[in-house]
């Protein structure tokens, strides 16, 4: 099993989610589409992971690698109905790559922030997973104004209304950083850009304040990754005892 990653800025790697894929026995190919990296063969693949950014969905003029990820996303979820998984950034593209918008936060998001799942995610396969309530790490200016036809809300902020999005069982995206750690948030405070934009988001101490977050409800937020993460791979198929059940003789074919 192989996974590809969409990667969109140094340190926005898939983070958690590299070791849960690990413990399944999933490999993880990254494609640095920032750099101008080609988009390889999708039918290479069996999962899409697309991470988040500081660019926007909408840049496309400034950034022509927007209009074949899109058109990568849209045919991969679409035409294939292959399983992706979308963060931040990934989630606004699933959104406009399937017909929906987005346009700049009424409010932008910055922090360990409540999260709340709708009424319909309790029933549903992957997001029933999720934690009803609970504090996720956003950082986005950015976010979905009008979901696809093809996909449902499953939770929300009180500040940012499309949270998560779910297109059937197979494509799931969130605007918040599920597969952050406390090693990638380190990392981010430790570069100047990062503290600079968080500074100029919230004012002077922004970035200890949001550190202090961190170090406060990650190992929760974590945990509720994970389950949530297991949860879309065990659905689609791609769970270790899925793979196991293929491998060691739960079939009844000789």
């Amino acid at each position: 099993m192989r996974a590809v990653v969409f990667q969109h800025l140094v340190g926005e790697g898939p983070g958690l989610f590299s070791d849960i894929l690990a413990r399944h026995g999933i490999g993880c190919e990254c494609v640095h589409v920032y750099k101008g990296e080609s988009l390889p063969p999708l039918q290479d693949f069996d999962l899409m992971l697309v991470m988040g950014s500081s660019h926007q969905v909408w840049q496309e003029a400034d950034h022509p690698w927007l209009v074949n990820e899109k058109a990568a996303i849209r045919h991969w979820v679409q035409d294939l109905r292959k399983p992706y998984f979308g963060v931040c950034f990934g989630h606004q593209l699933l959104a406009e790559a399937l017909g929906g918008e987005v346009a700049p936060s009424v409010e932008d998001e910055l922090g360990m922030l409540e999260v709340v799942r709708n009424e319909n995610a309790a029933g549903h396969p992957v997001f029933s997973a999720l934690a009803p309530t609970g504090r996720w790490l956003q950082w986005h200016t950015a976010e979905v104004t009008r979901p696809p036809a093809s996909a449902q809300v499953m939770a929300s902020s009180a500040t940012c209304p499309v949270q998560a999005l779910a297109v059937g069982t197979h494509a799931m995206s969130i605007q918040f950083h599920a597969e952050a750690t406390m090693e990638k948030v380190d990392g981010w405070v430790s570069m100047r850009e990062c503290v600079e934009d968080m500074k100029g988001m919230r004012g002077e101490g922004a970035h200890e304040h949001f550190l202090a977050a961190a170090h406060t409800h990650l190992p929760q937020a974590n945990s509720n990754a994970d389950a949530l993460f297991t949860r879309w791979l065990e659905v689609n198929g791609l769970g270790s005892e899925n793979i196991d059940n293929l491998q060691f003789g739960h079939s009844s074919r000789g």
